[in-house]
């Protein structure tokens, strides 16, 4: 079975993307705001959780604080479209794994994914896949 994305994004083309872009490697549940995301992490076991930062209601600091909570163990890549080094600290404190800023490199993100859940990635002859910026 694929492992598991949860992507908590309040942008809908957001969700759409990563659904698009990942879904064929990875099972991928997506959520639009923080109370939604939080609802499926605890009905799902995904491995990894993809979260906005700034989000309407919970933040995204403090649905990463209660995802910890809840999944201690779960990897957290945050995103954020501003590049607020406090704002970054601070979720790197609470236990994300990395500060992905938008626009972000699909395909370096892909192998950050991949790197994270310890996935091996291949190209189309099925040699190892390498990210080439």
């Amino acid at each position: 079975m694929a492992h598991t994305i949860l992507i908590v994004d309040d942008d809908a083309d957001i969700r759409a993307t990563f659904a698009g872009l990942y879904g064929g490697e990875y099972r991928v549940l997506a959520a639009a705001n923080g109370r939604e995301g939080l609802d499926l992490l605890a009905r799902e076991s995904p491995r990894l959780l993809i979260l906005d930062i700034s989000m309407p209601g919970m933040t995204g600091l403090e649905v990463l604080a209660a995802a910890k909570v809840l999944r201690p163990a779960l990897s957290v890549f945050m995103l954020t479209s501003e590049q607020d080094v406090e704002t970054a600290r601070r979720a790197l404190e609470l236990g994300a794994k990395q500060f992905v800023t938008k626009p972000f490199d699909i395909e370096y993100l892909r192998a950050e994914i991949a790197n994270e859940l310890g996935v091996e990635l291949r190209d189309e002859s099925g040699a190892p896949w390498t990210h080439k910026p």
